[in-house]
């Protein structure tokens, strides 16, 4: 009868702070508390993170007076105008525009008639992390629309997917909240307004300033203007002639259409295309990258029951700019019940400290009276302070104080400590004679022969 392996892994997870340049070690311990051999490899990962730029999630209203169910008819036909795609090289997922169907339908938050408020998604897929960093979404709109510009905001969002083919949750904070959210006014700089098939400013392109690291799995985008219909009109969302994935989904939370208040597909609303078009470019992030900074020795092995192995980690710092760096470390062994474990490894490259300076009071402080010296510096903390007064005294911490006997000019010399380094700043302190000391005494006034 063959024994079972079973893995423990100590510590769960691994830092270290480090000067520019320098390295470190640590231990992370593989331990064997089953019956059988356990065999184990492992694996540097990058860290599968959604990340980015985000704001906070803010439910819109779903409450307020009706409007006329016509709003979520679709856009006039129009000619059809093909958009390929900028850079096919970095294209992660595309949904061009449908070259039959590009009407628009109701895609808006809409200010004015909140019960009105209806948010379309779709699917995409991927098997490797994505960093996505350019979101371009078609459109166009009618009942009065001129522009995207009139919108007071625009907002992107990534949901996960609930395991049964819909978005886990919906911009009126149903279910759960999306996995990223980034909401924008029309003229921020990485907003690109351009004409769509109507020919009116439309189409959107969202430029990222950081792009947002997505891990494999199954995703929805939602993407929406908050806009009042009264003055901007209405906005929608336009076909693909792909067949990727799940059909697109629409849901009106306020149920201001009367068609129901869950995610539902988008045929509803009398779309006849299987996708909504939209594009999303970037690049593959590597699984396994050879992290320069982190390396394992070893890396793979045997542990026999009751046994641990010691495996040395190593920290090095070599060219690395100041900042805090991420990777994991994945073992994989043949333990039945926990064949992987994560072990999340961060990297502080501490700051140098720095630009020692420091203030005193009072500014010109007289003989035997009590000076306070603050200190400032820049760089990692903690820091450290020394001080040496000009008159042979020193004295340590942050504020200190000190009272000279006797007059004259000192020359004060404060020095920063942190783990990387040391920063020195001197003043000289001109300190003055103590004054003579007056009395006063204050008489009563008599008026002599005063008779009032």
């Amino acid at each position: 009868v063959a024994g079972v392996p079973n893995i423990s892994v100590q510590p769960t997870s691994l830092s270290a702070d480090v000067c520019p340049d320098g390295s470190a070690e640590t231990a992370l311990q593989i331990c064997n508390t089953g019956t059988g051999p356990l065999e184990w490899s492992l694996h540097e990962m990058t860290p599968t993170v959604v990340f980015g730029p985000s704001s906070p999630f803010v439910p819109v209203n779903t409450s307020g007076r009706g409007l006329n169910p016509a709003i979520a008819t679709s856009s006039p036909r129009v000619q059809p105008v093909r958009v390929p795609a900028v850079s096919p090289e970095d294209v992660l997922w595309d949904q061009p525009l449908s070259s039959v169907n590009q009407n628009a339908y109701v895609d808006q938050d809409f200010t004015d008639f909140p019960a009105y408020s209806s948010f379309l998604a779709d699917d995409f897929i991927n098997s490797e992390p994505w960093a996505i960093s350019t979101i371009f979404i078609p459109g166009n709109g009618w009942n009065g629309f001129t522009t995207l510009l009139n919108a007071d905001a625009l907002t992107w969002q990534i949901y996960a997917d609930d395991g049964t083919g819909f978005p886990d949750g919906d911009p009126s904070g149903g279910g759960n909240p999306p996995v990223w959210s980034l909401t924008l006014s029309p003229t921020d700089p990485q907003v690109v307004l351009s004409p769509g098939s109507g020919g009116m400013p439309s189409n959107t392109t969202l430029n990222l300033a950081a792009p947002v690291v997505v891990p494999p799995g199954h995703w929805w985008l939602v993407f929406y203007p908050t806009m009042a219909f009264g003055t901007g009109g209405q906005y929608g969302r336009q076909p693909s002639d792909t067949t990727n994935g799940e059909i697109g989904k629409f849901i009106n939370p306020g149920g201001g259409f009367g068609l129901g208040t869950e995610w539902q597909d988008w045929t509803i609303i009398g779309a006849t295309q299987h996708d909504i078009a939209f594009r999303l470019e970037g690049e593959i992030v590597s699984l396994y990258p050879d992290f320069p900074w982190l390396a394992e020795d070893p890396t793979s092995g045997t542990v026999n029951p009751g046994a641990c192995q010691v495996v040395t980690v190593s920290f090095d710092a070599t060219g690395m700019a100041p900042g805090d760096y991420f990777a994991n470390i994945v073992i994989n062994s043949n333990d039945p019940d926990e064949p992987e474990v994560t072990v999340p490894v961060t990297m502080t490259v501490l700051t140098p400290a720095a630009d020692a300076d420091f203030s005193w009071a009072p500014p010109s402080p007289v003989a035997g009276e009590v000076v306070t010296f603050q200190a400032t510096a820049s760089g990692s903390e903690p820091f450290t302070f020394e001080w040496a007064f000009g008159d042979g005294s020193t004295g340590s911490g942050n504020p200190v104080t000190h009272a000279y006997a006797e007059p004259g000019s000192y020359d004060v010399v404060l020095t920063a400590t942190n783990a990387c380094g040391f920063s020195t700043a001197t003043h000289t302190i001109v300190v003055q004679p103590a004054g003579p000391t007056y009395f006063y005494i204050y008489l009563p006034v008599v008026f002599k022969a005063y008779n009032p």
